[in-house]
């Protein structure tokens, strides 16, 4: 009996749900589903022309920028909203019309629980970034980087400051959905804050760090080039706990800058006996910035936990070989690099610096025979105003006079070194007098060579099979002189020792020459205190076990004054 009366009961209810959803997609037919809304404003159950008579009616919102702190507040009056409902509508009416069925239905059931908002369509004439950029001008603030600095030996941390700007896409974001949306209250412009300023914990950090590397340095080295980083260039590259990578990698960028180069075909010209152009066959070289970064870095926080005063970097680089080698191109056994010399002439006087260039490019291109030995002062001939020098500050007669030519044991001593490095006999050489800056600037004293017509000379035997072609290289811009010597290698290893140095006197009081070219109450130094000292080292040349050289040069300095030039007449205490 329950089953006769359970039967047509479960048939009926299923008729009656199948008969909503066709209920409903009739009554909706051609209407907006209910709660299906533009901007606020109720479609649901009217037509697309109904809608669009009531979209017409919609005026732009009076939105306003504002903010409190600074106060700011900009009307966007001039924009010039123009809606268009026609595509709005459109897209409303889609709503529970697109899609699977799945879709759909889903859609619809929303459709009868909440309401579904409808953004309206726009354009507009006037710029919104205009007004953004209005903002920006009372708003943004740029942020103030944490710097050091060192004072009397401490360092010292400004913890900089935080800045603010506007934060741009999310405003645009704000402006568009107050005008899709039809709202007329104030936006209040978002500010995003850009952190800079340290914590007190992270200024101390970071200071202990940068105390630790006061008058400390590193030196980073490929071939001759040297690049020295001193305290204030390493304690800029710091943060609290570690680096600014950003700033690291921008010094690691210059390094390889300098060192990068293209390989290089080996050309060789001869004019008259002489090599007019030569050019080396050269290994490209591409800087592994990664691996120095890493190295540079390393290098810094050695500096930091330990009492080392500097360290020193070899650039890693990879390296690709020419197609022509120097061998390819001559004859004469000048086959590769034998021996490189090399000084620095920073703070030099711009008559200094002309003399080493030009009387570094008349050595250049010479040829060493076998067997031959070089002086110095017959390859570089006369030195005076007639052959190109220009005065500049020489010593002559136990004074610091200006003279033709001064600057040309920069040259002697360069390729001294260039000599000792390629392990040749050094026939002749003498010491300065006295100690001069120029040459300490990236060696020990004891190895300068000074050369004076007629009284001292520089003179290096060549002992090997073939010839030797000397080349310099003159760069003004980091002040650096390099001889390089090349020939064919027989082997032979020569092994300089670090300079010895006793007998440390101090300067002597300041001396003051007179000169008329001085205004009166001011003084001009030319030459500054050296102490006096002497200086030895050992110089050994082996081959295949042979000994060619062992002997040790050198070097007694006297002690030497500041020098100032003063006006005739001017008191001197």
């Amino acid at each position: 009996m329950l089953m006769k009366i359970w039967k047509p009961t479960l048939i009926w209810s299923l008729l009656f749900w199948a008969t909503i959803p066709i209920a409903y997609q009739t009554i909706f037919w051609n209407r907006f589903y209910p709660n299906v809304q533009v901007a606020g404003i109720s479609l649901g159950g009217k037509t697309q022309v109904q809608a669009l008579e009531l979209l017409k009616k919609v005026e732009g919102p009076k939105v306003t920028l504002i903010s409190e702190n600074p106060k700011v507040e900009i009307p966007l009056e001039k924009l010039k909203i123009h809606y268009d409902t026609e595509k709005t509508i459109q897209e409303a009416f889609t709503v529970g019309r697109t899609g699977n069925l799945k879709t759909k239905s889903l859609q619809k059931l929303k459709a009868l629980s909440e309401k579904i908002n409808i953004p309206l369509s726009f354009t507009t004439e006037g710029d919104i970034g205009r007004y953004i950029a209005q903002a920006e001008e009372s708003i943004n603030i740029p942020p103030t980087e944490p710097t050091i600095s060192v004072e009397n030996n401490e360092a010292i941390v400004n913890k900089g400051k935080d800045g603010a700007e506007t934060d741009k896409e999310l405003l645009i974001k704000s402006i568009n959905k107050n005008i899709a949306f039809v709202k007329s209250e104030p936006i209040v412009i978002p500010i995003k804050i850009t952190k800079a300023e340290l914590s007190d914990q992270e200024a101390e950090l970071i200071r202990e760090r940068a105390q630790k590397l006061i008058k400390k340095a590193i030196k980073v080295t490929f071939e001759y080039q040297a690049l020295s980083y001193n305290t204030n260039d390493l304690i800029a590259l710091l943060a609290p706990e570690g680096f600014k990578e950003e700033r690291v990698g921008v010094v690691v960028a210059d390094i390889a800058k300098s060192v990068n180069r293209p390989p290089q075909d080996a050309r060789l010209v001869f004019e008259e006996g002489k090599v007019r152009e030569f050019t080396p066959g050269k290994d490209g070289v591409e800087t592994i910035q990664n691996e120095l970064k890493t190295a540079f870095k390393a290098g810094i926080e050695n500096l930091i936990v330990t009492d080392e005063q500097s360290q020193k970097i070899e650039v890693p680089a990879k390296r690709t070989k020419p197609q022509v080698a120097t061998g390819d191109v001559n004859t004469l056994g000048i086959k590769e690099l034998i021996g490189r010399g090399t000084s620095r002439f920073a703070g030099s006087i711009a008559s200094r610096i002309h003399n080493i260039e030009l009387a570094a490019s008349r050595i250049n291109g010479l040829l060493i025979k076998p067997g031959e030995n070089f002086s110095f002062n017959d390859a570089l001939g006369d030195v005076s105003a007639y052959t190109g020098y220009q005065q500049a500050y020489v010593i002559q007669g136990g004074k610091t006079v200006l003279g033709d030519g001064g600057g040309v044991c920069q040259v002697s001593s360069t390729l001294f070194r260039a000599g000792l490095n390629a392990g040749l006999p050094l026939l002749e050489r003498r010491a300065h007098s006295y100690r001069v800056g120029y040459y300490e600037q990236d060696s020990k004293p004891g190895l300068d060579a000074t050369v004076y017509s007629g009284t001292a000379d520089l003179k290096i035997k060549n002992d090997t099979l073939g010839h030797i072609l000397i080349q310099s290289i003159f760069n003004r811009k980091t002040a650096t002189l390099v001889f390089e010597l090349y020939g064919t290698s027989d082997g032979r290893v020569a092994t300089i020792t670090t300079p010895r140095i006793w007998d440390v006197v101090p300067a002597p009081p300041p001396l003051y020459q007179e000169d008329p070219s001085i205004a009166p109450g001011t003084k001009k130094q030319i030459d500054y205190a050296a102490s006096g000292a002497k200086a030895a080292f050992d110089y050994k040349v082996t081959k295949n076990g042979e000994v060619l050289q062992n002997r040790t040069f050198y070097s007694n300095y006297r002690p030497w004054q500041a020098i100032y030039l003063v006006a005739p007449g001017t008191p001197t205490q």
